[in-house]
């Protein structure tokens, strides 16, 4: 059998290869790297840029046992035999070797480009498992080289350009955005049409999406949505007529319901389309199936000879004897070792490679060393630090700075940050000699810094450091904490702290100490500091509204601590707010704290409305009535109490039941007292990790004002509006008709400030304090 003779120039038209030229052959180095990518050390690196398919599959020929001894020599008289001996040799041969015999000589070229050796290739295609079959638009040639062949654009020639396998097509990715569309370029090309939305959802069903091996998947997820390209302008440009044609029938069709449908009718040829287009989706994933099978076989190879080479240094590193733990050893190996390698593309430690890489190998380990007794130094100081808060008075706890703040102090810091890779050890009583020091100095810096933001937003630069000091205990002294601004739920504590005392207790909160560790701590970055309540600002608007609500009340702002509006426990209406219904269908309005009207005005009434918060005091019995029926903010269920006489609850506080039950059992005590026997440490627990304190709303329409005289005096005191006072006469006491000596009306909030203000003037104090409830000073 003779061999039909093609000519060159039809078989350069219609087979995707030409002759190769002397210019050509200054990339053959490409090919190279597409035959050594399974074995050479950086195929992950190259892998891309060349056929990693053809390199998989030669590897396993390669490596296979042979069952069919070697014979080496000349091949000269195979060209000698007839057609049908070839074809024969033929049948027996792999489709990568049929591939590079068509790669030989224009005879086997062409041989194996005719129909009649189809057959031999869909045969050689069946001996590899689960490859795929030849898609109907190809020839069995045809596709041998689309995934055997090498990867070059069609256009620019560059290389690395994988194969789509739904189009058939190389190109790269500048290529590829020449030559494939977005849906916003299709919008583009048919912005001139009245619905050009229709026309993209019309031809977007009838072009084919590419599907290139470099990406694995049919669209990319890291591109805007819309500008991916997924279609080639030549598709849509020869479907565009089409898909218009159809879109005008459809026109027609709504006009004149009565068309005749021919075969020439675009419907019929979508549907055509459409059966196409799915026959190759379903043979691209058949084929993606396969690529994805191919690409673990080679993950898992190099996995394998990546843990090999690891475990090799790490014998040899630890036979060395340099007196590191196998610890420190197997922790740079995983995350040191590994990613060097990886960069270097080493998956074989010989001798020679091992002393070539010994020295970034044991400095590894000893950084590595070094990290972990840095570690241990710091939860040695930190052991040392909860060691000293445990000897001082559970009072002082309150005001203790966090752990991280110790360990900035310098005598510290240096002995952690120290490089020597050998275990050490602070004396503990020089640790307990700096401590007092530290926590000193710490306390004054803190103090100085706010109190030189003060003097600067009030204008008073000229005063001395300890008058300012005074005026910090004032209650119009108010500071933000610049982290619960803007911190999450978990270690938000609050926003608004009057005085001296409240702000240095926020500071000492110890969230820092329970949500994070010493390893956490030491892994940061030298320029970033961890979650922690460390900035405070001065807030000029805060300071306006405490003076307004001091005034209001009769005393001096210059004057009143915050621990004096704390132990007169007001409450109070904001004016600014309108009567609103809020929950349960009570129409009213809220009651505040005095601190819960700064934090109120600062939050709902900002100064950019030009509007600005006013409030007025409740009277005695309406605060009373609003006092002993609000919600605390401080539950007994709440984990935020220790005992005052030990310490017991150093590291945790418990709840009210508990620490009470421990200083009755432990300490004898029967009578309990909070703030004698009790402590609530407030620099402990967050309020609003649990839930916040929703302010009693008061009930203004109808109002609650009405005290009913024939019950007799309860611990809670009770008011009622005039119907439900009517229900609780006729119930409880059988009155239909109450008299007025019956029930009292009291008033709500106070009118005026009078009385007030006369006994200041008087010194009555004992009778002011009679006045205002929470008689007794702070609490």
């Amino acid at each position: 059998m003779t061999p039909t003779t093609i000519p060159e120039e039809d078989v350069g038209a219609t087979l995707p290869f030409t002759a190769a030229e002397d210019a050509d052959l200054e990339d053959i180095w490409w090919t190279r790297w597409s035959l050594l990518a399974p074995y050479w050390q950086g195929y992950r690196r190259s892998m891309l840029q060349a056929n990693f398919l053809k390199g998989h599959l030669m590897k396993r020929m390669r490596t296979a046992k042979r069952n069919t001894p070697h014979i080496s020599g000349c091949l000269d008289r195979f060209l000698t035999l007839p057609t049908e001996l070839i074809f024969e040799v033929f049948k027996h041969l792999h489709a990568l070797d049929l591939y590079h015999m068509s790669l030989t000589c224009r005879t086997f070229k062409q041989a194996l480009r005719e129909p009649v050796s189809y057959p031999l290739w869909r045969s050689a295609f069946a001996e590899i498992p689960s490859f795929p079959p030849c898609p109907s638009d190809l020839t069995e040639p045809q596709w041998a080289y689309l995934m055997f062949g090498p990867v070059e654009c069609e256009d620019c020639g560059r290389s690395g350009a994988q194969p789509d396998i739904a189009l058939y097509k190389n190109f790269c990715s500048p290529c590829t955005d020449k030559h494939f569309v977005s849906k916003r370029d299709i919008l583009e090309m048919f912005s001139s049409h009245p619905e050009p939305k229709r026309v993209y959802a019309k031809l977007k069903t009838v072009c084919q999406s590419r599907c290139r091996l470099v990406t694995l998947q049919l669209r990319s997820r890291t591109s805007e949505r819309g500008t991916e390209k997924r279609w080639m302008r030549e598709d849509v440009e020869q479907h565009a007529p089409m898909v218009l044609k159809e879109l005008e029938l459809e026109q027609d069709e709504l006009e004149n319901p009565v068309i005749t449908v021919d075969r020439n009718d675009p419907r019929v040829w979508r549907i055509g389309r459409l059966e196409k287009i799915s026959a190759t989706n379903e043979h691209t994933m058949l084929t993606l199936r396969w690529v994805v099978g191919v690409l673990q076989e080679l993950q898992e190879e190099h996995r394998k000879r990546t843990k090999a080479c690891l475990k090799r240094c790490r014998r040899r590193v630890a036979n060395m004897n340099l007196g590191y733990r196998s610890e420190d050893i197997r922790v740079a190996a995983t995350s040191d070792w590994a990613p060097y390698f990886e960069r270097l593309a080493v998956q074989k430690m010989t001798r020679r490679e091992f002393r070539y890489h010994k020295d970034f190998l044991i400095a590894a380990v000893r950084g590595r060393a070094i990290k972990r007794l840095r570690a241990s130094r710091r939860r040695e100081i930190i052991a040392l630090c909860e060691g000293y808060r445990a000897t001082r008075p559970p009072r002082e706890w309150l005001h203790f700075p966090p752990t991280k703040e110790i360990l900035k102090a310098p005598v510290f810091d240096e002995y952690i940050k120290q490089t020597v890779d050998r275990p050490t050890r602070f004396s503990s009583s020089e640790a307990m000699r700096h401590f007092p020091e530290i926590i000193t100095n710490w306390r004054d810096t803190k103090r100085e810094d706010l109190i030189h933001q003060w003097m600067q937003e009030t204008g008073q630069s000229t005063m001395s450091i300890e008058d300012a000091k005074k005026s910090f205990d004032l209650a119009k002294t108010v500071f933000l904490c610049v982290q619960c601004m803007a911190l999450d739920q978990r270690c938000k504590l609050g926003e608004v702290f009057c005085g001296w005392n409240a702000a240095l207790t926020h500071l000492c909160h110890l969230s820092l100490d329970r949500y994070y560790d010493a390893d956490y701590l030491l892994d940061l970055p030298p320029d970033e500091d961890a979650v922690g309540h460390r900035d405070m600002v001065f807030s000029t608007r805060a300071e306006g509204v405490v003076n307004s609500l001091v005034e209001g009340i009769g005393l001096d702002p210059d004057t009143t601590t915050a621990a004096h509006l704390d132990g007169f426990d007001l409450r109070f209406f904001c004016d600014t707010c309108s009567i609103s219904t809020h929950r349960k269908g009570i129409c009213g309005k809220k009651a505040y704290t005095w601190t819960e009207c700064v934090t109120h005005a600062l939050q709902e009434h900002s100064s950019d409305d030009g509007e600005e918060a006013s409030f007025c005091r409740l009277s005695r019995e309406a605060t009373r009535f609003v006092r002993e029926h609000e919600r605390l903010v401080y539950r007994p269920a709440f984990k935020a109490w220790g005992c005052a006489h030990c310490t017991v609850h150093c590291d945790f506080s418990v709840s009210l039941p508990k620490a009470i039950s421990h200083v009755k059992e432990f300490h004898g005590v029967e009578d309990v007292v909070q703030s004698r026997d009790i402590i609530r440490f407030d620099n402990r627990y967050s309020l609003t990790s649990v839930k916040h304190r929703r302010p009693f709303v008061y009930s203004l329409q109808p109002p609650c004002n009405l005290r009913c005289n024939l019950c007799p005096e309860l611990s809670i005191f009770k008011l009622w509006d005039a119907d439900s006072l009517e229900n609780h006469f006729k119930k409880e006491h059988g009155i239909e008709e109450p008299l007025e000596d019956d029930y009292d009306a009291i008033q709500v909030v106070e009118s005026t400030n009078s009385d007030t203000v006369r006994m200041l003037e008087r010194g009555e104090v004992a009778a002011l304090l009679d006045l205002l409830p929470g008689m007794g000073g702070p609490t």
